[in-house]
């Protein structure tokens, strides 16, 4: 081995241990690599709180009719992004087949009209899988997701 590729250095007991510039490079790329990433955790952490907030924030419809446009969007929605083909469906709940039982991760949903106000409703989805660890899309982010879109979708559109 070249001696200009190794470092030269005593341990506790004053032995000489040599130690090659590679390893040590290796080591320093690591843990520069580790305080990266430990800098990205602050922002995963914010990203999982926004999604678990919109999550818990339900779409809410103002009127009978604003709440009947938005209950039909609702299941539409249900119908494109849940796992399985919808099996109930009434004025208050519609229900998809499953959820199947573990390992699987396909996501089942609930949707539910509940009464507020006088002519209003809350659209609350709830979502499922067979699986207690892990479901596909996560639970919190479909939620978040249509509560986003139902949201957005009952904003009063400007007259032109």
């Amino acid at each position: 081995m070249d001696l200009a590729h190794l470092v030269r250095v005593r341990d506790s007991d004053g032995r000489r241990l040599a130690q090659s510039v590679s390893t040590m490079r290796t080591r320093a790329l690591g843990f520069c690599l580790g305080l990266v990433l430990a800098g990205c955790l602050p922002i995963a952490v914010t990203s999982r709180l926004d999604i678990a907030e919109e999550a818990r924030q339900s779409a809410v419809c103002a009127n009978a009719e604003a709440c009947d446009a938005a209950w039909a969007r609702a299941v539409d929605w249900v119908g494109a992004n849940c796992a399985f083909p919808i099996q109930t469906h009434t004025d208050v709940l519609v229900e998809t087949e499953g959820p199947l039982g573990a390992p699987s991760t396909d996501v089942a949903c609930k949707l539910e009209r509940v009464p507020v106000a006088e002519a209003g409703a809350r659209l609350e989805l709830t979502p499922s899988c067979g699986n207690w660890f892990q479901c596909d899309p996560e639970r919190d982010y479909l939620r978040a997701r249509f509560n986003g879109e139902m949201r957005a979708a009952m904003v009063p559109k400007p007259s032109p």
